[in-house]
Formats: C-alpha cells, structure tokens, sequence
C-alpha cells in the first residue's frame, strides 16, 4: 500500500530554516512534499555583516531561490500569522491557509534596537556602521563605546567591529579610543579558554578595553554618555554602538512560554503543541547562533525524515558544538581554534551547516570560462 504524502513546512529562510530544508531534500523519501514560508527573497547572511561593512560588498546576501534551485523545495513568500494544531493548518500573513502534518518554526528573534540613538550592529545598519568606520578613520570619532546587552544574544559581532575599527584607524595611523561593555565573564568564553585567552591578547594588542561582568545605559547626549554598572562609572564617547536586543516572535495557536522563547525536546518538538518543530533563534537556549540554529535543524531534518515507530523511547540529546569564524583584523580566525589548519573564512559555516554552506559557495564561484 502506498504511504500518503507527507506535507512538511518550514517557516523562516535564515541559517536553521534552510539547512533543514536542504537537508529534508536530501533525507526524506519522495513522499515528503516540502515547503519553505519566508517573506523575503534574499538570504542575509547575518555573520558576514561586519566583513561586508568593511568590504563594501555584497557578500552577505543571495536570493533564495537561486539556493533552493534543483531541489523540491516551494518556496512561497509568505510570513506565518497563526497556527490551529488541531486543523493541522496555518495562517499567512495575508490570510491563505497552507495545511500540513508537520511544521518547523525557524523564524528566528527578533532585533530591537538598544535604546533611541544609538546604532545598532545587525545587517539592516551596513550603512551606518560604514559611516561610523569613516569617521573612526577621519578623527571625528576618536572614542567608541560597544555594548553588548545582557540576555539572550550573540556577542562575537562586538569584538569583531572592535577590531575591525581599531585596524581601519591604524592603517590610517590614528589609534582610536574602544571600549566594549560586556556581560560575560571573558570575551567569547563559550568557545573555551584558548579561545577566550586569544581574544583577549588581541583586543587587549589593540588598545580595545573590555568591561566585563557588566551592562550599560546610554545618554543620547550629545556627546553620548554611557554609564556602566555595576558602580555607574560613566564613559563620555563620541560615538556609541550596541548589539539590538532579542525578543520572540509570538505566533498565534503555538505553546509559548511565559518568557516568548520555545522550548524543545532533544529533536526540535515543540512542548505543548502536537507536529510542530522549532529550531533557531525561536528556540529558549541563551546562545544566539547560526551554528547551534544549523545543528539544531540537522537533528529535527533527520527526525522528520525517518521518525522513530510508535512506541520508541524519547530521542536522545546531542552535544551541539559551537562554532563561528572571528572577522577581525588582521586575520580571520574559526572558533574553537583549529590545530594544524589554514583559517578558513567559511570554516563554521561548512561544518555547521554543509549542505547551506556549500550552495553559497557555489553562488559565489566565478562562472567557467
């Protein structure tokens, strides 16, 4: 007897929502219609933002459907309003109804700015932190304050814009004043302390001060005052940059939890909610991170593409590894540190998430000649 197709949708095409799908195509049997819900039609490759600041490129960004191409993956430009579990269908935001029988919410957190006036490090500000790197480099800006806010957050797009500025002044031969106000105890400590030891020597090479173990306020001034607590020391800076805030995006008809952040099992089910996944940045784990988000999604893709018979024990929880790749001067650096290897610039992309990593760097291979 034939198997009854099997509708899987995906909502959100960042890191965790297209490593699924590509791995859903490549997994599941050709009973497994599969369909991608994101509004938007380019990928934004939210690690490469400071590398394109500084660049000037375009490296960040690739159409969607040019790294669906070749697969059975629909993509279909619509954001998720609402879900109804019970009809196993859901709502778009212009009203159609898709149904499905299994969906995965990978639609990410969203990022709200720090405070009024203060510059936000998120790929929608390319431009301002280009002007904010002009004015490093000219004078005008000869101290800037970083914050990295408390909370659920990624904190390596700090330090590399720290370092980043700190280079772009030198080779102009000033020496800017930056000062990075953090929460965690050592930079990046999540990567172990190689790792956090590394980093701290090059910040600390380049004249970068870290306040560790803090948060901050921020005075629009001008001049913009930041005040730092614990102890309300105050910075007086000429300019000031921060990492946005993360907050959930609350669907209608899912279990969130009091704090807006899913919580999942080992395999991405959602708890409360029957035949709905999640994976990402929707998900309650501290760290905000493409890797984690693309590991999370390899364990969720396998699940749905073989799922266990009924009666089988609960899945076992995975060791997901962090990784990402430091763009700071001078060099680019994969985190945890390689031994034995040339840094490669798409390092943590190409273990974290290979079947993603490999389609953008078929995209951005010069044609044949």
């Amino acid at each position: 007897m034939t198997a009854a197709p099997q509708t899987i949708v995906v909502a959100g095409g960042g890191v965790a929502g297209l490593e699924l799908v590509l791995a859903l195509d490549e997994l599941a049997g050709p009973d497994v219609r599969i369909t991608l819900l994101e509004p938007e039609d380019v990928y934004v490759e939210q690690a490469m933002t400071i590398a394109e600041v500084f660049e000037h490129g375009e490296r960040a960004r690739r159409p969607l459907a040019a790294i669906l191409q070749g697969t059975r993956v629909a993509l279909v430009h619509e954001a998720l309003a609402l879900v109804d579990p019970s009809r196993h269908v859901l709502r778009t935001a212009s009203g159609a109804m898709i149904g499905y029988d299994r969906l995965v919410i990978a639609i990410g957190a969203a990022a709200v700015a720090f405070a009024p006036g203060v510059l936000s490090v998120e790929p929608r500000s390319v431009e301002g932190l280009r002007a904010l790197a002009a004015e490093v480099a000219d004078g005008t800006a000869t101290h800037v304050g970083i914050v990295i806010p408390p909370g659920r957050h990624w904190s390596l797009p700090a330090y590399e814009l720290a370092l980043k500025l700190a280079d772009h002044g030198a080779a102009v031969g000033r020496r800017p004043e930056i000062t990075v106000v953090a929460p965690e105890p050592r930079p990046l400590s999540i990567f172990g302390e190689d790792a956090a030891r590394t980093l701290a020597q090059r910040l600390e090479a380049d004249g970068i001060a870290v306040l560790p173990r803090a948060s901050a306020e921020v005075l629009p001034g001008p001049p913009p005052v930041v005040i730092v607590h614990p102890g309300r020391r105050t910075l007086t800076v000429d300019r000031v940059a921060a990492l946005p805030r993360l907050r959930p995006r609350r669907i209608a008809g899912v279990g969130f939890p009091a704090d807006g952040f899913l919580r999942v099992d080992a395999v991405g089910r959602v708890n409360g909610t029957p035949d709905v996944y999640a994976v990402g940045d929707a998900t309650d784990g501290p760290v905000k991170l493409g890797s984690l988000a693309a590991q999370q999604a390899e364990a969720t893709a396998r699940h749905l593409a073989a799922p266990p018979e009924p009666g089988a024990g609960a899945a076992a929880p995975t060791r997901a590894v962090p990784r990402a790749t430091l763009h700071g001067a001078p060099h680019v650096v994969p985190l945890p540190l390689p031994l034995g290897r040339e840094p490669d610039p798409d390092a943590a992309l190409k273990v974290a998430a290979p079947r993603l990593a490999a389609r953008l760097s078929a995209l951005s291979a010069p044609p044949p000649s």
